[in-house]
């Protein structure tokens, strides 16, 4: 299979993962703030600890700002969890 190919799928892929996560981090900050839901905390923490698995290994096979990203809206969702 042609790598440029594959480097285009996966950069299609990492994307939706940043509209994904960039639509959860919206929506945390419109929502109205509560106690903090162990449930809603331990998914945060697995998309993070995922999210970030995802950026470290495609961070050293292709170099790209999308990937980049990742990694940067992982800190925005921890940071927000944080205040949560």
């Amino acid at each position: 299979m042609n790598r440029d190919v594959e480097d285009e799928d996966i950069l299609l892929l990492v994307r939706g993962v940043n509209l994904c996560m960039s639509n959860f981090i919206n929506a945390l900050i419109v929502l109205p703030k509560h106690e903090r839901n162990t449930i809603i905390g331990d998914n945060i923490v697995k998309i993070v600890e995922s999210a970030k698995s995802i950026h470290n290994h495609l961070h050293s096979k292709i170099n790209d700002r999308k990937i980049d990203y990742l990694s940067i809206l992982c800190s925005k969702l921890e940071e927000i969890w944080k205040k949560y």
